[in-house]
């Protein structure tokens, strides 16, 4: 059983303001709390479950079947998200200015994670609700009507904002492929995990007290190559200098309309965009020659080289001596902000007394004359 309720309340439709209302405009506060659950575990995960293993002994110097039996959990539940939301809606100047603006709290109790177990337990782990997240973010639109002799116009924007963290998962998990991820209590979920750098290595002066780099193309780093900073100061880069850098969720959404008509005429755009967000970038945007390819493209041609100390991207490294350079690391986050335009139309809508008569009607338009 998962509830759900909402509340809400006309400030300005008390007696009490009703002169506020007539004179500025309506007031209203709103509340919403509800959960739902997600069953999508897979099936029979509660129960032992047995499989017929065909090298589960040694016998006679011969593999013999034998059964396996999976670890279960037969007190295992649904993962339940519980959120609340308290918003409040207001409009001024006989309804031409509108804003409203919500603020939530999502909870997500119950995640489905593997916990570890010693390997002496000689099985693996059941699945267990033993994870948690929080989400806290809030939306702000504001819209505001207006008309200036034959023109009417029509503005609205909102911006949005939402903070992700991992309250509750146990030993934490670092994955990824093309980049590293972690998941750590007091982290978002899959922040950005790697070294830090600190430019480039300019000369052989810079070589003389600089860490190891075991993982380096034979352990050996050179002018041009990107520069690590040691967290531990025990000279050497390893797992243990690794950070958490940023993550990959959107900060800051937002959007901006406009509408304009006149006459038969109508303007539209729409404006859309993120303020903050940070994303690694791999393949062939950064790498040159990527997958062998016999090509470069234009980003990769600033390299640095005695001559071009400032470059963008570190000496030209292929295959194994990639090793260094393209470590996960902040070096390759790059800041992934944008704005864009991302709808323009102007249109006209046939007069009525034209439509009526070849007996067209446009749909989906507040003009009933509009065809396009």
């Amino acid at each position: 059983m998962f509830p759900a309720f909402s509340l809400g309340w006309r400030v300005t439709d008390e007696p009490f303001l009703l002169d506020f209302r007539d004179k500025v405009g309506d007031f209203k506060l709103r509340y919403s709390y509800g959960q739902v659950g997600n069953s999508n575990i897979g099936g029979f995960n509660y129960l032992a479950r047995v499989s017929i293993n065909p090298n589960k002994y040694p016998f006679n110097n011969t593999a013999n079947p034998g059964a396996d039996f999976s670890p279960y959990n037969e007190l295992l539940e649904w993962e339940i998200s519980a959120m609340a939301n308290y918003g409040v809606d207001a409009e001024f100047f006989k309804n031409k200015l509108g804003v409203s603006f919500d603020y939530f709290d999502k909870r997500t109790t119950g995640i489905y994670l593997f916990q570890e177990v010693p390997g002496t337990a000689g099985i693996g782990s059941s699945l267990q609700n033993s994870g948690e997240v929080r989400n806290q973010g809030w939306e702000l639109s504001v819209s505001y009507r207006a008309k200036t002799g034959a023109f009417s116009h029509n503005i609205s924007g909102n911006v949005s904002d939402n903070l992700n963290k991992v309250v509750k998962f146990g030993q934490e998990s670092i994955r990824g492929s093309d980049f590293t991820y972690i998941i750590r209590e007091g982290f978002p979920i899959a922040s950005y995990f790697g070294y830090k750098s600190d430019g480039l290595y300019q000369n052989l002066d810079d070589l003389k007290n600089a860490p190891k780099v075991p993982f380096a193309f034979n352990q050996t780093v050179m002018p041009g190559d990107v520069k690590y900073i040691d967290r531990n100061e025990d000279g050497v880069i390893d797992a243990d200098d690794r950070y958490v850098f940023g993550n990959p969720f959107p900060r800051y959404t937002f959007g901006l309309s406009y509408n304009l008509t006149w006459k038969n005429f109508d303007f539209t755009m729409f404006w859309q965009g993120v303020g903050k967000r940070s994303q690694f970038l791999r393949g062939d945007i950064v790498e040159a020659f990527h997958n062998n390819e016999d090509h470069a493209m234009v980003q990769h041609l600033d390299r640095w080289t005695p001559n071009n100390p400032g470059a963008t991207y570190p000496r030209l490294t292929i295959g194994t001596a990639n090793a260094n350079n393209f470590a996960y690391s902040d070096y390759w986050m790059f800041d992934s902000k944008y704005l864009r335009l991302k709808n323009l139309q102007l249109g006209y809508s046939l007069p009525k007394s034209f439509t009526e008569r070849v007996k067209i009607q446009g749909r989906g338009f507040t003009s009933p004359g509009r065809t396009c």
